[in-house]
């Protein structure tokens, strides 16, 4: 039995299940595998919920979780890695956020002068165009100082 769910969670692992879930499932399974955590997860890292292995149940219509004694929740999405079986915690934000100050924007960056992300990506704009000015000025010069040279 052992054999045929590994041989089945590798197969599943490797497809995929290439259609991910929306945010409303998301929301869903989520809240409901940490409802029963001390039952279904096995351990959390960053955006990854480890479930126990003999909580995962393959089936012709797919993957589920035994939550509890009597209840089972599909899973659209199940991977694994050299940690286990897990189930990926999607970020359904299109919008980027700032690393600096945790500010979503559109486009550009975040654009608050307090952040130190913001103050860093401008710093080093006005260095490029002062090494960029000072590389012309440089230029210059010595394309004068070598057309004096000639007279």
């Amino acid at each position: 039995m052992i054999k045929i769910l590994l041989a089945t969670m590798i197969s599943i692992s490797s497809i995929g299940f290439t259609n991910e879930a929306s945010e409303e499932w998301n929301d869903e399974l989520r809240e409901a595998i940490q409802a029963n955590e001390n039952q279904v997860v096995d351990h959390y890292d960053e955006d990854k919920i480890y479930v126990k292995p003999e909580k995962i149940h393959p089936t012709p219509q797919g993957v589920y979780l035994n939550l509890n004694e009597d209840e089972y929740i599909f899973v659209p999405s199940l991977r694994s890695d050299n940690q286990g079986c897990y189930v990926q915690v999607f970020n359904f934000n299109p919008l980027p956020s700032c690393p600096g100050c945790g500010t979503t924007y559109l486009y550009g960056d975040c654009g608050k002068q307090s952040c130190p992300k913001y103050q860093k990506r401008h710093q080093n704009i006005e260095n490029h165009k002062k090494e960029q000015q000072k590389k012309k000025d440089d230029y210059k010069k010595s394309k004068k100082e070598h057309k004096n040279k000639k007279k």
